[in-house]
């Protein structure tokens, strides 16, 4: 593509980690109308994705705009699977439920991580070790997002 950075495999990254995880919710939760609305949000995001890369954001830049959405998403997803939770309550310990387990990952992480690619760009202009700042936080929260997965993934009830 001839760039020298990686950059734009971010670009590949994020819509693909969005639907994997819209999945999971789509999967857990009870009501059509959440169903939907996952569905519409995911073709919502998929349009909002396209548009920012091809008119906004250089593919050599990082991909911060359609990050910042993907929390937004998945952090109004998960709050709305704890709403469900509340009232279809099924397990007599939360910490057994594979998607509450993940909710609460993905509120931390997705939380961290659209702060650190917010200021990432604007870090970068200023100096290098601004942004090695913001680059540490996503790391550990990578670190930390993928020891969450491997707890929810450990509690799902095998088939």
């Amino acid at each position: 593509m001839g760039t020298k950075n990686n950059i734009w495999l971010d670009h590949l990254y994020t819509p693909i980690e969005f639907m994997m995880l819209a999945a999971v919710y789509l999967v857990s939760f009870q009501k059509s109308l959440y169903k939907y609305t996952v569905v519409g949000v995911v073709i919502l995001f998929i349009i909002l994705n396209f548009i920012i890369v091809m008119m906004g954001v250089d593919i050599t830049k990082m991909n911060s705009m359609p990050r910042i959405l993907e929390s937004i998403f998945l952090i109004s997803m998960a709050i709305l699977y704890f709403y469900q939770t509340l009232h279809n309550f099924n397990y007599t310990y939360l910490d057994k439920d594979p998607v509450f387990v993940l909710s609460c990952g993905v509120l931390i992480y997705q939380a961290g991580i659209s702060m650190a690619y917010a200021m990432f760009n604007d870090a970068l202009a200023e100096s290098y070790n601004t942004a090695r700042i913001c680059l540490c936080i996503v790391f550990v929260l990578n670190i930390f997002f993928y020891a969450v997965l491997t707890m929810a993934l450990k509690r799902s009830p095998v088939k």
